[in-house]
C-alpha cells in the first residue's frame, strides 16, 4: 500500500527528529522556512501538511500562510503550536489544531 505523502513544516530542526517515527507510516518531507514550504507546496502533491505557527522571523504567524496555501491545492493541514491557536488556524483553513507537546508526546519514540 502507498504511503501517504506529508509536509511536516517548523524552523527548529529538533523538532522534526521528534517526528521521525513518523517516517515508519507515511512518506515525510521536511521544510524549515515559510518560504521553503510554500515552494514544496506548490511544486508537489501532499496528502497532507503538519506546520508550525511561528516560523523563525520570516513571519510570526507564518503557518497560517502555509496552511493557506496547502488550502488553495486542496490539501489537508495541521497546525501545531505551544499556545492555543484553533481558531485562528480553523479561520485560515486548517482541518485541526494540535499542541507541540501532545503531538511530541504521542509520537516522541523516547518517551515510551
Amino acid at each position: 500500500m502507498k504511503k501517504l505523502r506529508i509536509l511536516i513544516v517548523d524552523d527548529m530542526r529538533e523538532v522534526h527528529e521528534k517526528l521521525k517515527s513518523l517516517e515508519e507510516r507515511y512518506n515525510i518531507e521536511y521544510a524549515i522556512s515559510e518560504e521553503k514550504a510554500l515552494s514544496m507546496i506548490k511544486e508537489n502533491d501532499y496528502h497532507g501538511v503538519l506546520t508550525d505557527y511561528h516560523l523563525g522571523n520570516e513571519s510570526s504567524k507564518g503557518g497560517l500562510n502555509v496552511i493557506r496555501a496547502a488550502k488553495e491545492k486542496g490539501i489537508c493541514s495541521i497546525l501545531m503550536s505551544k499556545e492555543n491557536r484553533k481558531e485562528e488556524a480553523i479561520e485560515a483553513g486548517a482541518r485541526g489544531f494540535v499542541f507541540k507537546k501532545r503531538l511530541f508526546d504521542k509520537y516522541n519514540p523516547y518517551n515510551k
